[in-house]
């Protein structure tokens, strides 16, 4: 070798680990183009000198393959046009020099909204726009999760606030135990985006790659917390003291309460955030393992008919997104899939920065909406309108609570009717992959419907005004996890208030019934009962199609797939698609949590 390899690499950070690649690139996070550019310079820089010395040193090639994969998602999703133009020309270089650079697997955040419709990171809209460069001056990326909810940023903003304290603030768990614990949470439910997500940040602020290859092998304390896990992801009303207590008692491997306070604010919150990232559809980060390829691509087998016939103007093709032919199936590795491909240029290279024709892929494509299908669901969404108008105008404030618990009780047991939607070839989490199999422990222990609780039905039902949110949780979890009761209270009001008065093609509507009755449905479903509430306005508002998505979300967000979310939410707006799931995500955050603080709560009565 002609140079020494450290000595040509010495003004760069000691990055062989894949694991700390991001680091590589925090010189990105300025507002000042002029610094970026130096970044920019330097990592190019860099990444050309490993070209050079790959042949002849392992380590320059391990660093190129774990730091290409980054260059890609930045040349396609960065607020600052600056970086993603200098990263696009760099990579269609190296690509015309026959260096082996990563592909995307899927492009946009999600696989069921067309990326051309979802809010780009260079809209226009000033408010949108700031989340999006202060998420990335923050994060040195734009999460597919931030900017699906960039459609609502006064929401957004306050979910990043509590999100980033939860996971990145002042509490008593290291940050690695953070990303541990939400790795467990998100694995109950086989959500693909957010474990392998989470194994990045893991690898950012640990060394101790060995816990996540083998959960036998992370701190018996962590290990401790899965009983509380699967209970509180599935079936939140069987908690009670005695799961904190073996968890509290004084020992080796004890949990201050503190420390426990927050292992459960970050369970229910990665809990209900897999039920988003799965109800949306969102696709893996494109620097995580399933988000790219580097197998070169080829021809596909399809004739012009074929992508004449299935178009990307189709109403169910432009939903979902695009990957990249003849690599392996993301259903056996628990990501999103969505059936459609991206076809290569039999006559070029593709570029980069200008992704290929979207076609469908010959193997298993959706079938094309019915007409008929259209018809009926307009008439639905007609009638839920009108239904509004009417719960507004007719509501029953002398309904006595024992009128409105005969009313909760027969909507828990019309909600057993609605069960998870069968296992269907092409989607995802079924069976769990191994990679995300090994952080769950109990795989059996599974939802089972509250007014359905057979041996324990000796529970009763969780009365919102003996233990509310505002009155008694708040109260509990700021004193015990200091200010994340602020966040999480001014999260959940400004989503209960969120609205901008429109219903699918319909201005000027006072969404309000719709709104209580998604939040107080998913409620029911978890045994909460809202004595001031007429649950007569579920049955009324929500047709049976649009419960069984709310449910499937809520409860069994794995088996969600394309068609699910097509064939329930097609005629809203997306915005207003991204903004049911947000009620839900919150509505089963806040079930979870006040099941959770009011076990604690009686543990702590039964202590003292």
């Amino acid at each position: 070798m002609s140079r020494c390899f450290s000595e040509e690499l010495s003004y760069i950070p000691d990055l062989s680990r894949e694991d700390q690649t991001i680091e590589y690139f925090f010189g990105l996070r300025s507002d000042r183009k002029e610094d970026r550019k130096l970044c920019l310079d330097r990592i190019i820089k860099a990444i050309n000198l490993w070209i050079e010395l790959k042949d002849e040193d392992e380590k320059a090639g391990n660093l190129l393959t774990a730091h290409l994969p980054t260059v890609l998602r930045l040349s396609h999703e960065c607020p600052f046009e600056d970086v993603q133009h200098d990263f696009s020309i760099f990579l269609h270089d190296l690509q015309r020099d026959s260096v082996e650079v990563p592909r995307l697997l899927r492009l946009g955040p999600s696989a069921f909204i067309p990326p051309a419709e979802v809010v780009p990171l260079s809209t226009m809209d000033k408010e949108a726009s700031g989340m999006f460069v202060d998420a990335f001056l923050n994060d040195c990326r734009v999460s597919h999760m931030v900017q699906l909810m960039g459609y609502h940023p006064s929401y957004l903003e306050q979910f990043v606030k509590t999100h980033h304290f939860v996971m990145r603030g002042d509490g008593p768990l290291p940050l690695h135990w953070r990303n541990f614990i939400a790795t467990m949470a998100a694995a109950r439910h086989s959500c693909g985006y957010l474990v392998s997500f989470q194994h990045l940040e893991f690898l950012e602020h640990s060394r101790e790659e060995t816990w996540l290859r083998d959960m036998a092998l992370a701190p018996k304390k962590l290990r401790n917390l899965s009983d509380l896990n699967k209970t509180m992801a599935h079936q939140p009303w069987l908690l009670s003291p005695s799961h904190l207590e073996v968890l509290l008692k004084p020992g080796k491997d004890s949990w201050s309460m503190s420390e426990l306070v927050q292992a459960i604010v970050i369970m229910a919150h990665y809990h209900a955030l897999s039920g988003f990232a799965l109800g949306c559809g969102l696709n893996p980060e494109v620097d995580t393992a399933m988000g790219h390829t580097w197998e070169q691509p080829t021809v596909p087998d399809w004739s012009v008919s074929d992508t004449e016939t299935i178009s990307p103007a189709s109403s169910v093709t432009s939903h979902a997104s695009t990957v990249v032919p003849n690599v392996p199936s993301l259903v056996t590795n628990g990501l999103s899939g969505s059936g459609h491909e991206e076809c290569a240029s039999p006559s070029s290279s593709p570029t980069l920065h200008q992704p290929e024709v979207l076609t469908l892929s010959s193997s298993s494509p959706p079938p094309l909406p019915d007409v008929d299908v259209e018809a009926q669901q307009e008439q639905l969404l007609r009638e839920m309108f009108e239904q509004m108008n009417l719960v507004r105008s007719s509501s029953d404030s002398t309904l006595t609570v024992e009128e409105s618990q005969e009313q909760f009780e027969c909507e828990s047991l019309l909600s057993c009717e609605i069960v998870p939607p069968p296992v269907k070839t092409g989607r995802v989490q079924c069976p769990c992959p191994e990679w995300i199999e090994r952080f769950i422990d109990d795989p059996d222990f599974a939802h089972e419907d509250f007014a359905l609780r057979g041996e324990y039905s000796g529970i009763m039902s969780f009365r919102y005004f003996d233990y509310s949110w505002e009155g008694h949780g708040f109260s509990l979890v700021n004193r015990l996890y200091t200010d994340v009761g602020t966040l999480l209270d001014e999260k959940f009001q400004r989503v209960s208030s969120m609205t901008y008065n429109t219903f699918g093609n319909e201005v000027n509507v006072d969404t309000l019934p719709m709104r209580r009755a998604i939040w107080n449905y998913i409620h029911c479903i978890k045994g909460i009962f809202h004595d001031d509430y007429g649950y007569s306005e579920v049955n009324r508002l929500l047709p049976k199609t649009f419960k069984t998505y709310i449910k499937n979300v809520t409860c069994y967000p794995e088996r969600v797939g394309f068609m699910e979310f097509f064939n329930c939410l097609r005629g809203f707006q997306h915005s207003e698609q991204v903004h049911i799931n947000i009620l839900a995500m919150e509505a089963r955050c806040q079930a979870e949590l006040l099941y959770a603080l009011r076990a604690l709560n009686r543990y702590i009565t039964l202590s003292t």
